[in-house]
């Protein structure tokens, strides 16, 4: 009685007071995260200058800078080393800037901690101009060159040229004695026989992992498993 008597003590009874929100703890740790990734950014954004002369080409998307910063060319994948036409795009990255004073543009940093950014060499966007060859695949997230690059990319696609060229990706094996088809998509590595359905639609992409081969042994050795598709 004493209690509920006392001066400017709250009543617990009134329904305002029991439905009065609450700060939710797990709310507050994402918006701190996010802020922090916003300010790191922004940070790393500011130390990184914007105009710096290439010191080397590492492979088809990848420099280091006079400063030592490696860079990757922010929204495009070239093929890795030992894959169809990444000697190509190697060459032609080092034929567009190696050496050169280059202009970085909208600089992040992803999750694996690599700085990505647009890069210019003069008035040359130098990430379009490797989709446009076709010796990178786009990954733009949708940054205002998303058309740009669509727009490249198409090209080369329609031309046949680099990545999307027979020698890098085709339905029909280079050897007839080695015809199953080692194809990845979304992270799954599947291979497929000739009696495999849909077996001819598949297109075996040598520039980003796909494989051919003679056995299906080796198929699993390189951790392909039989596609779905296939009768067991």
């Amino acid at each position: 009685l004493w209690l509920s008597l006392a001066p400017n003590a709250p009543d617990t009874r009134n329904p305002e007071f029991m439905s009065a929100p609450r700060s939710n703890p797990v709310a507050i740790i994402l918006a701190v995260l996010l802020l922090f990734s916003i300010a790191y950014n922004i940070s790393l954004s500011g130390k990184l200058k914007k105009d710096l002369t290439v010191k080397e080409v590492v492979d088809g998307d990848s420099i280091i800078l006079d400063n030592d910063q490696r860079v990757r060319l922010r929204g495009i994948d070239a093929p890795e080393e030992g894959r169809c036409a990444a000697h190509e795009a190697k060459i032609r990255l080092t034929e567009l800037i190696g050496g050169k004073r280059v202009h970085l543009k909208n600089t992040i940093v992803d999750s694996y901690g690599r700085s990505l950014s647009h890069v210019y060499v003069g008035s040359i966007f130098v990430n379009a101009a490797m989709l446009d060859e076709g010796l990178a695949r786009m990954q733009d997230e949708g940054t205002e060159a998303h058309e740009v690059f669509s727009s490249a990319t198409n090209h080369a696609r329609e031309a046949k040229v680099g990545i999307y060229s027979q020698q890098c990706r085709t339905t029909t094996p280079p050897d007839p004695k080695c015809a199953i088809k080692g194809n990845i998509r979304s992270g799954k590595k599947q291979f497929y026989l000739a009696s495999c359905e849909f077996y001819n639609q598949v297109v075996v992409d040598t520039s980003f992992g796909d494989q051919w081969f003679c056995t299906q042994s080796q198929a699993k050795k390189e951790e392909f498993t039989l596609a779905d598709t296939c009768s067991r």
